[in-house]
């Protein structure tokens, strides 16, 4: 049977220019197999809320804003786990990066975990030390969790809005013990001083991390196995002392900037931001109903 056509979305396909709807819903096939439910779309369009960072499609239409990557889902799901070394008074360093971007098209992948990742270490750097925050903008939450300053470290968990906040901490909290754990501090720390006193430059490229994936596996592997909420069960049987209370819910990221900082101004300045990706940025922001992506 032919997969029904998505309002909004030229008839040349994904190859070619389209408009996108902005409140359009995709059409979905629900398969359900014992306890376990895989969703599949029943045809690939594009789609995305072009708001920090760049979520999947919304479960509501009413939420919409830009939409330019595919495959929407509404279960919970995890985009992306990042480790920063956060040392004081300096720009933070990445040092892990897992990702889960299957629900985006191949094209815009690159660009969205470009943004993702800027967006990531923009919040990581305005967390103090033991803090916990989660900053929501739309359909997308970033999750961070800093360390004591003796350890250095403040982790990012990006997710949709649907993934358990306490479940989200449990995970970050798990991810930096195992850091800590299984990568010492002096096998990094030397190299995130160098970078950030300006007498090492920074990875280039996209290989910007300096603990590599064969080095510290574990964050692939919490992102894959962790998608469902429900499979955090025995982490948070373990993490019963997280106080909730002492999470704050910011609505946006402009109210964790400081005072007389500008997100735009931000975007122009960074230098880990490819020009298509502050390109995109720009486009994004100025469209307020729908857009043309080539």
């Amino acid at each position: 049977m032919a997969a029904p056509q998505t309002p909004g979305l030229a008839a040349g396909g994904p190859e070619e220019a389209f408009h996108l709807d902005t409140n359009v819903t995709d059409h979905w096939e629900v398969q359900q197999l014992d306890d376990n439910i895989s969703q599949r779309p029943a045809h690939t369009a594009a789609y995305s809320s072009l708001s920090f960072p760049l979520s999947s499609a919304p479960c509501r239409p009413n939420q919409a804003t830009i939409h330019v990557s595919p495959v929407p889902r509404c279960a919970a799901q995890i985009y992306a786990l990042l480790i920063f070394a956060n040392p004081p008074g300096a720009s933070a360093v990445s040092l892990v990066g897992a990702w889960e971007l299957g629900s985006f098209s191949f094209f815009q992948r690159g660009t969205i975990q470009d943004v993702m990742s800027f967006m990531s270490k923009t919040v990581a750097e305005r967390t103090q030390p033991t803090q916990r925050q989660s900053i929501q903008e739309n359909n997308t939450i970033a999750h961070v969790h800093a360390r004591p300053a003796s350890d250095g470290i403040v982790g990012v968990l990006v997710t949709d809005t649907e993934y358990p906040v306490r479940v989200a901490f449990s995970l970050l909290n798990k991810s930096l013990d195992e850091f800590l754990l299984k990568v010492p501090k002096a096998s990094w720390s030397s190299q995130v001083s160098a970078i950030t006193t300006g007498s090492q430059e920074p990875p280039p490229g996209k290989s910007t991390l300096l603990v590599s994936e064969s080095v510290f596996p574990q964050a692939q592997d919490f992102v894959k196995r962790y998608q469902d909420p429900r499979q955090a069960d025995n982490i948070m049987k373990v993490q019963q002392e997280l106080d909730e209370t002492k999470i704050v819910l910011h609505q946006t990221i402009d109210s964790v900037l400081q005072r007389g900082e500008d997100l735009d101004k931000l975007v122009e300045k960074s230098q880990s931001l490819s020009t298509s990706s502050k390109a995109f940025y720009k486009t994004a922001k100025k469209q307020n109903s729908c857009c043309t992506v080539m």
